[in-house]
């Protein structure tokens, strides 16, 4: 399964890992949900994408309505410390955190 955001592509296992990176990228980027792009996750059954808020959907966001369930919905606390630094460039000594 491959992420993209932007120009940026990240290999995962499974959608709480590219939710996780998601959120890290975000966070380290500071940008806004108007700036950041949404995550496109490629190589599953169809389209599927991260919001901002770090739920991943199936479809694409133009697909979206309300009482949609997201496919991956789970909160967490994501730390980027040092030793992460092949995950998300400019990762070092970074700690972010993902709203609950």
């Amino acid at each position: 399964m491959e992420l993209r955001i932007g120009s940026r592509k990240h290999t995962v296992t499974d959608f709480a890992q590219a939710s996780q990176i998601y959120c890290l990228a975000r966070d380290i980027s500071g940008e806004g949900s108007s700036t950041f792009p949404t995550g496109k996750i490629i190589g599953v059954d169809g389209p599927h994408y991260i919001s901002y808020n770090g739920k991943v959907w199936k479809g694409t966001p133009k697909n979206w309505k309300p009482g949609d369930v997201p496919v991956f919905g789970k909160r967490f606390k994501a730390v980027a410390i040092k030793g992460d630094e092949h995950a998300i460039p400019n990762v070092s000594k970074t700690r972010r955190q993902c709203p609950d």
